[in-house]
């Protein structure tokens, strides 16, 4: 299964927006009491661009526009948006609950977070520390995940002018 071209394409799919990856996957494989955890870590902030940070490291986007509610980040209707680094790291450990849980109960794994790549993406940056621009493109994942020889290339993609592109 797979959610579309959009996100009014992934409504339609019946595909549910999944805070955890920041991106659509279908139903069956979103799991609604992790993304609620995930969320109530705390009061995530979401910009709109990449100049949201001041000179001195400190976040300036909140009288500037940058910042992005919460409801529209859950809307699923942007393509990029920017998150602070400790989002990185809180991703990385709710898609390896989300993995955990699969693993023991049977579920099922969405593309994008049984995708090898994601958790090589992980390890990098917490081993290596601080080195990604901080921007997250919308995903689409397909479900369930199924293991390939290509090691999970079709497990999802990005949206680029109306055009699926895997990462």
């Amino acid at each position: 299964e797979e959610c579309g071209l959009s996100a009014s394409e992934a409504r339609q799919r019946g595909c549910v927006f999944d805070a955890v990856i920041m991106g659509w996957v279908p139903w069956r494989c979103y799991d609604a009491g992790l993304a609620r955890d995930f969320l109530a870590e705390k009061d995530w902030p979401f910009y709109r661009g990449p100049g949201w940070k001041a000179m001195d490291n400190t976040s300036d986007a909140s009288d500037s526009g940058l910042r992005m509610p919460l409801e529209e980040v859950l809307r699923g209707e942007w393509s990029t948006l920017y998150v602070e680094e400790e989002f990185y790291l809180f991703q990385c450990t709710y898609t390896w609950r989300k993995t955990w849980q699969a693993a023991m109960s049977g579920g099922m794994l969405d593309g994008y977070v049984g995708d090898s790549h994601h958790t090589s993406h992980c390890e990098m940056l917490i081993t290596k520390g601080p080195h990604l621009d901080k921007n997250v493109y919308m995903k689409y994942a397909s479900c369930p995940w199924v293991r390939s020889a290509d090691r999970g290339r079709f497990g999802w993609y990005r949206v680029i002018d109306g055009n699926k592109v895997y990462r």
